[in-house]
């Protein structure tokens, strides 16, 4: 059995072990980068295919005889025509919570950095205001300390961010599920039936509770 990673530096820069995937018992090719129209060439004798971001539409799918899975090095799955997978009986997954961890940290990495001005006081640095103050300090943007405050937090990465801010300074979090006061870094919002599953509706009310919710945060920080 063979298998194809057709762009494993999209996920890899030399540190990511693939003892896993080659002892899945099958002949693993790795390919750093594939251009497009080098796809059909490179999966023409493969069973499995592994991509993050290369398009599978049709014509590559039949003409791949023995193709039998694709695994996609991602979440979504648009770049893969999963009709045409389905017509020919090849499987189609993909990584459910890829990056879940990564994108709760960066939260709090964009947060820190913005209540801290680090970008702009680095840049200050860089031009050489610290050694020309007179009193080698630097008060130009006012930091932000974290405790006392209220995080509002919105979209679907809020539960895992709720759950991994606890190592940080004592603040509060609020959901978008219930009533706060309308006060900075606070977010009034009322979500009907946040909990059920994700029906049609119930995803839309969601998704127009949550823009009405980043609506109002942006509103009451502008406000200051």
């Amino acid at each position: 059995m063979r298998s194809v990673f057709l762009d494993f530096a999209t996920v890899s820069h030399d540190d990511v072990d693939v003892a896993p995937l080659r002892n899945a018992g099958t002949d693993l090719v790795l390919y750093d980068a594939t251009p497009q129209s080098a796809v059909a060439e490179r999966i023409r004798d493969a069973d499995i295919v592994i991509t993050n971001k290369l398009r599978l539409d049709r014509s590559l799918i039949e003409s791949a005889d023995r193709l039998r899975l694709v695994c996609l090095a991602a979440t979504g799955t648009d770049n893969v025509d999963l009709g045409a997978a389905a017509d020919r009986g090849v499987g189609v997954c993909n990584i459910a919570g890829y990056c879940t961890r990564s994108v709760v940290q960066h939260v709090f990495a964009v947060l820190l950095s913005l209540t801290h001005h680090v970008e702009s006081y680095r840049a200050l640095m860089r031009a050489g205001a610290w050694r020309a103050s007179p009193q080698f300090c630097l008060l130009d943007f006012p930091i932000r300390e974290l405790s006392g405050r209220h995080l509002g937090l919105v979209g679907l990465v809020l539960e895992d961010a709720t759950r991994r801010q606890q190592p940080l300074p004592d603040y509060s979090v609020l959901e978008t599920t219930g009533d706060a006061h309308n006060q900075r870094f606070r977010v009034q919002c009322q979500v009907q039936d946040a909990a059920s599953p994700a029906t049609e509706g119930i995803a839309r009310n969601r998704r127009n509770a949550e823009q009405m919710a980043a609506a109002q945060m942006l509103e009451q920080l502008e406000a200051g």
